[in-house]
């Protein structure tokens, strides 16, 4: 089972990447589970298989639950601020993740920016992260060079090959 986490500020479009993705992934043939990790979630996109703002859900251990689905991926839509990341008192379900998904919105921070914030993190937390750049169909065109930024639209669903083969180094 692949554990994903994806984090990043208000309106990067975390929870739409998140329903998006593993509609892709399920039709690669996986079995998906998305998680609410946010209490405080207004409306979803997606029917999470968990779901933090289920005060019985919460006490359950999201990862025992996803095993039990028999799920291969499992995303977890983070809504909480960063600093809740670099301040949290006890382990944080970050450290348990496979991957963590650095999710901006194009045009909102340069490349260079976020791959620093995404070296910071890996540090902190030890596991990989991958900056990925959302909404590019509503971002200017422009120049730039490569990097190693991820470029998607979860709502026209491009890139998420690139995405896809990226998660499996």
């Amino acid at each position: 089972m692949k554990v994903i986490a994806l984090i990043g500020p208000p309106q990067a479009g975390k929870s739409t990447l998140a329903f998006s993705f593993s509609k892709f992934l399920e039709k690669k043939g996986a079995r998906v589970g998305v998680a609410n990790m946010g209490e405080s979630s207004k409306a979803l996109k997606y029917a999470p298989f968990w779901d933090a703002r289920n005060k019985k859900q919460r006490k359950q251990d999201v990862f025992k639950a996803a095993r039990a689905e028999g799920l291969n991926f499992v995303l977890l839509d983070f809504t909480a601020p960063f600093d809740s990341f670099f301040f949290s008192q006890g382990e944080s379900p970050l450290a348990k993740c496979d991957f963590i998904l650095l999710v901006f919105e194009a045009g909102s921070s340069t490349h260079e920016d976020v791959q620093a914030l995404a070296r910071v993190l890996e540090e902190k937390i030890e596991t990989k992260v991958i900056p990925v750049e959302n909404k590019i169909e509503l971002a200017k065109a422009r120049f730039s060079f490569p990097s190693g930024v991820i470029s998607v639209s979860a709502w026209e669903k491009m890139g998420f090959e690139k995405l896809f083969e990226a998660l499996k180094n």
